[in-house]
């Protein structure tokens, strides 16, 4: 069986090798030059691979409030927080548990381990197509697949296609959405894509932004209504981004006039942000 995985990102790598340890034989094809850009981009956070904590609380993170998260614990079972990091290790790439649950390589770099990925990923038989931008899907006695590169239309078989498309969140790493509106042209059904974290507009004194943008806040505690978050925040031109505050999406939403309570350690002193 020949399959054709769409998209570079974790999502893809991690189906190319969990296909071709099952002997099945992968092709991997990509828009961009080189594979895991975007992974790439979260390394230069510490790349925050999992959370080491219990499978139900660390299912809900994946669920809409109020809903049950079971459909995310059986998917999540198979694979969870200890699986990632035996994963990780058997890469080479030791990890760590910080302060907040969250999970890290020891180097603090996602480089390393997806270099050390890729080369198990080629051990097993992958065989990358980098530079080829799917354009067009169509089914004969095999699928075929369309692509756009630089020298022209290339179009190639396979029997099953796996897309990993990611989001819109990040365009120049490749991640720009645009494969939805290539599905919906297939008559396939795509909800349309919303945020999943989001930053945190406020207005900064104009004299104190070139002192603080790109600034980190460690070690804080976070809160909005009675939801409470523990980690870090990066001070932007517009406001807050970072870890904390994403945790407290669904309860700002809630919130007819939000607003964050933030909690600096060691001096405990608060700042209300409206």
């Amino acid at each position: 069986m020949d399959l054709a995985i769409i998209g570079g990102g974790p999502a893809g790598l991690r189906a190319a090798e969990v296909a071709a340890q099952a002997g099945i034989q992968v092709q991997l094809w990509d828009a961009k030059p080189s594979v895991g850009r975007k992974f790439l981009v979260a390394g230069k956070g510490g790349l925050n691979l999992t959370k080491a904590e219990a499978l139900h609380p660390f299912a809900l993170r994946y669920s809409h409030p109020g809903k049950s998260a079971t459909f995310w614990e059986e998917l999540i079972a198979d694979f969870d927080a200890d699986a990632i990091r035996a994963w990780a290790s058997g890469l080479g790439v030791e990890t760590f548990v910080a302060s907040t649950g969250r999970v890290y390589p020891k180097e603090l770099r996602a480089a390393p381990l997806l270099r050390r990925w890729v080369e198990r990923l080629r051990s097993l038989g992958v065989k990358f197509q980098m530079r080829h931008r799917l354009v067009g899907l169509r089914r004969d006695r095999r699928l075929q697949l369309d692509f756009a590169t630089a020298d022209g239309p290339v179009t190639a078989e396979a029997d099953a296609v796996i897309l990993a498309l990611g989001g819109a969140s990040w365009p120049e790493t490749g991640s720009d959405g645009q494969w939805t509106g290539f599905l919906k042209q297939l008559g396939v059904g795509v909800t349309d894509l919303v945020p999943a974290n989001c930053g945190w507009e406020c207005q900064w004194p104009p004299e104190l932004l070139p002192r603080i943008d790109g600034k980190p806040l460690k070690a804080i505690t976070v809160s909005a209504g009675s939801s409470v978050a523990k980690g870090e925040l990066l001070i932007t031109r517009y406001g807050l981004e970072g870890g904390a505050l994403y945790q407290l999406g669904p309860a700002l939403r809630a919130m007819n006039a939000p607003e964050i309570a933030i909690d600096f350690k060691p001096h405990s002193t608060i700042a209300q942000l409206v």
